[in-house]
């Protein structure tokens, strides 16, 4: 069992508490000592001590200022018990109130309100007073459920309690660069909007607003600026806004879509580079509602490159947009891909497309006069589907079964279902479906067959839920004659 020193100091009289245990206690640290060791003992170097044995780590223990000697209350001494308990601001000289113990009430505010009134207004600062309204602003609780355990935890906001710390506030700190600090804090801007006072709402202010909600901006600070801020936070759309059928005849809804409409056309006549830029950084769909000088090649690949599936627009009526650069930057986006110009299909874009296109879908509009038997196997690859767009002649035996058995029939050049039966005698349904013998014999797989020799072999599996039925084919060939089929059986 390990001994408490500092217990045995709080429960002894003070004349029974010798040197010896004393300096035991002293060196057992505990910051609990300070409160029941003997004045004596005490002076600004012992209790130094045992203050640095106990700032590092985590600990709600602390002891009160009071039974201290006024003399040995240094700063350092009382920011340490301030930390631990806030009531022993009290006993704190006031010469000694500074900024770190007002910084240290602001942890939790609502509990020391009662203490503000001890700050001079020198120690104050607007990153204090920020942070306390923050702080009293909004509450978390989480609440234990039916069976045990929590619940998500709650969090309220409230802006009553706010106005009762600001009146604890010196007037000098209640100034305009405050209130734009708030932006930076948990209030909402609706609740911003309520504490700051007319006579700090200039430009500055609504620029700020404009960021966070541009509905509160009046339509006397609409300039280029805020409506600058408003589109950089997404605040404000260049996208028309149209009534749903279900609020068609809502007054509120018409005139929120005519006030978008107000501010679409404002933006439209103060706009310059620098907002289209914006404007499509925020959104790269908006490009195509810039207005038409303002669609430029390079700002089309910037909206390409931080697009995620929009094509961004067509290429109908946009032609001298689509340069090769321009191009060249839907490849590399390797997403959705627009009809491209003719012009651009030369050797290099090509190669660009076989570099970075990996998802094919130029190889739909490539002209099949510069495909190659690389690309078309390329292509299948990928998918079958693209077999439609590759040249017949590159088609190869291969491609072909793979297709035929992937139901693509029509994409199968038919002189190789011609070949397929002068050379087997069996119907195109067996087309790709060649086999070993010990294959067939043993899986029986439906539509398949192998070569014996001159003869071959075919397995139809026409089954149904009801009954089995099996046929099995033999066919011959013989020299200078074309195959015929020599044996049917069921089985």
């Amino acid at each position: 069992m390990s001994k408490k020193i500092y217990e045995a100091v709080a429960n002894l009289p003070e004349e029974l508490i010798t040197p010896e245990i004393a300096q035991a206690a002293i060196q057992e640290g505990k910051i609990e000592l300070l409160d029941s060791l003997p004045h004596k003992y005490l002076s600004g170097e012992v209790v130094m001590s045992i203050i640095e044995r106990n700032s590092e780590g985590y600990s709600w223990r602390g002891f009160n200022l009071k039974n201290i000697p006024e003399g040995l209350r240094s700063r350092e001494v009382c920011e340490f018990a301030i930390k631990k308990e806030k009531n022993n601001i009290l006993h704190t000289p006031s010469e000694h109130i500074s900024n770190e113990m007002l910084s240290a009430m602001m942890v939790g505010v609502e509990r020391n309100l009662r203490y503000l009134h001890l700050f001079p207004e020198s120690v104050w600062t607007i990153e204090d007073l920020v942070n306390g309204v923050s702080s009293i602003y909004s509450k978390t609780t989480q609440n234990s459920g039916p069976r045990g355990g929590y619940r998500n935890p709650i969090t309220t906001t409230d802006l009553k309690p706010v106005a009762i710390f600001m009146s604890y506030v010196p007037n000098k700190l209640k100034s305009r660069e405050f209130y734009l600090e708030l932006f930076d804090s948990r209030l909402s801007v609706d609740d911003i909007d309520t504490l700051t006072p007319s006579r700090f709402k200039n430009k500055s202010y609504y620029l700020k607003v404009a960021q966070k909600r541009f509905s509160l901006v009046p339509e006397s600070f609409y300039d280029y600026d805020t409506l600058l801020a408003g589109l950089r936070n997404n605040q404000i759309s260049l996208s028309p806004h149209y009534p749903s059928s279900y609020y068609r005849n809502d007054s509120k809804d018409r005139a929120k879509s005519e006030q978008q409409e107000k501010i679409r056309e404002l933006m439209f006549s103060v706009m310059d580079d620098t907002m289209a830029d914006v404007a499509i950084e925020v959104n790269a769909t908006y490009f195509k509602m810039l207005p038409t000088k303002f669609q430029t090649p390079k700002r089309l690949i910037f909206a390409i490159q931080n697009s995620e599936r929009e094509r961004i627009i067509h290429l109908e009526g946009n032609e001298t947009l689509f340069t090769m650069d321009v191009c060249k930057a839907y490849i590399y986006r390797n997403k959705d891909l627009p009809t491209l110009p003719s012009t651009v299909w030369t050797p290099e874009f090509v190669d660009c497309c076989m570099g970075y296109g990996t998802n094919f879908q130029w190889f739909d509009q490539l002209p099949q006069q510069l495909q190659t038997p690389q690309m078309a196997e390329k292509a299948m690859n990928y998918s079958n589907s693209k077999a439609k767009y590759i040249r017949p002649e590159l088609i190869t035996l291969e491609m072909a079964q793979e297709l035929y058995r992937d139901r693509n029939k029509e994409c199968v050049p038919p002189h190789y279902l011609k070949d397929f039966y002068n050379e087997t005698g069996l119907s195109e349904e067996f087309f790709g479906g060649e086999v070993a013998y010990d294959e067939l014999r043993n899986n029986r797989k439906d539509k398949t067959f192998c070569r014996l020799g001159h003869s071959f072999i075919a397995f139809n599996d026409r089954s149904s839920y009801s009954c089995k039925d099996y046929m099995i084919t033999l066919t011959r060939r013989t020299p200078m004659l074309l195959p015929e089929i020599s044996t049917t059986r069921y089985a």
